[in-house]
C-alpha cells in the first residue's frame, strides 16, 4: 500500500512530537481490520483524539481489548493535529520492522512503545497497517 522504503524514511530528521495512545475494540476478525479509538499528547501541549481501523495480526482470529503506545516522530517542524490523520504502513526493510511510516503527508513515524493484549500475543509485533481520523467535536 504505502510501501515506504527503509531508507527514504531514514535520510529525513525525525524528531519526537509527543505520544499516540490507542485502544482496540473487542471484534471478529476481518478484512477489514478492527476500530480503534486513539488520543494524542503532543510534547508542545496539543492534544487531540482519533478514530479508526487497524488490520494485522492473524487472519481469522478474534481481536481482543488492546492498549497500544507509539512515540510519535515526525520531520515536521511543527506537527498539526491534521498531520497525523491518514493509512500508516511498516517502513519496507527497516531494522525496526514495527515502525509505521504514514499521515497526511507522510511526516509521522509510529515507533511502538508498548502493546498489552488481554491474551498474551503482543499485538504490535503482527500489525499489518492502520488508518486514523480525527473524531468529530
Amino acid at each position: 500500500m504505502l510501501g515506504a522504503s527503509a531508507s527514504a524514511a531514514q535520510q529525513q530528521e525525525w524528531r519526537n512530537a509527543g505520544t499516540l495512545s490507542c485502544v482496540t475494540e473487542p471484534s471478529a476478525a476481518t478484512v477489514d481490520g478492527g476500530a480503534l479509538s486513539c488520543s494524542f499528547k503532543g510534547l508542545d501541549g496539543v492534544q487531540g483524539d482519533f478514530t479508526g481501523k487497524v488490520a494485522g495480526g492473524k487472519i481469522g482470529e478474534a481481536i481482543g481489548k488492546r492498549v497500544l503506545v507509539w512515540s510519535v516522530l515526525t520531520s515536521k517542524p511543527d506537527l498539526a493535529l491534521k498531520d497525523l490523520a491518514g493509512p500508516y504502513a511498516p517502513v519496507a526493510g527497516g531494522e525496526q520492522a514495527q515502525l509505521l511510516l504514514g499521515g497526511a503527508a507522510r511526516v509521522v513515524q509510529l515507533q511502538p512503545m508498548t502493546a498489552s493484549p488481554q491474551d498474551g500475543d503482543a499485538p504490535a509485533a503482527t500489525l499489518i497497517e492502520l488508518s486514523i481520523q480525527p473524531t468529530k467535536a
